[in-house]
């Protein structure tokens, strides 16, 4: 407590208000909300949903997640393209009791934004017995193309 009490003392009025964006969702997270489903999600404001042929994430474009420049970073960029194409892949892959890990990221990026959202959405290539390749597009609100990534997912038996 002392030190998120040094935190909030040495902060301006924008990083509070980052700072209480987070903790807002680090609550909803802990409190076994689905809205983030792990705690990643919940620290750059994540969210995403599975479709019959698609997997989609999408995250707002605030100064949490901007670069040096004050553009959406190409990490962040990388994460939700296979967070994207990763819900996908999960989902062929627990038809047959499996789950996925990615083996595999390929991520060109093509143009940035100061949009207010990123959205990623990912399809299946190929799926076979031991891998499933995917791609994805990444876009703003406004439909320009941000980034294209192909991804190779291993699956495996999860551990009990």
């Amino acid at each position: 407590m002392k030190k998120f009490q040094q935190l909030l003392d040495q902060s301006n009025e924008e990083q509070r208000k980052l700072i209480d964006e987070v903790v807002d969702r680090l609550l909803l997270h802990t409190a076994g909300d689905d809205t983030y489903r792990f705690p990643l999600n919940a620290l750059i404001g994540s969210t995403g949903e599975t479709l019959e042929n698609a997997g989609i994430v999408r995250v707002k474009n605030t100064s949490a997640i901007g670069n040096s420049l004050g553009y959406p970073h190409g990490g962040i960029i990388a994460t939700i393209a296979d967070g994207a194409m990763g819900r996908i892949a999960n989902a062929h892959a627990q038809k047959h009791g499996k789950r996925v890990v990615t083996s595999n990221l390929n991520v060109h990026y093509l143009a940035t934004t100061t949009d207010d959202e990123l959205i990623a959405t990912g399809s299946i290539i190929k799926e076979g017995r031991t891998v499933i390749v995917a791609e994805c597009t990444v876009t703003d609100s406004t439909g320009r193309e941000l980034a294209f990534a192909t991804a190779t997912f291993q699956l495996i038996t999860p551990r009990t």
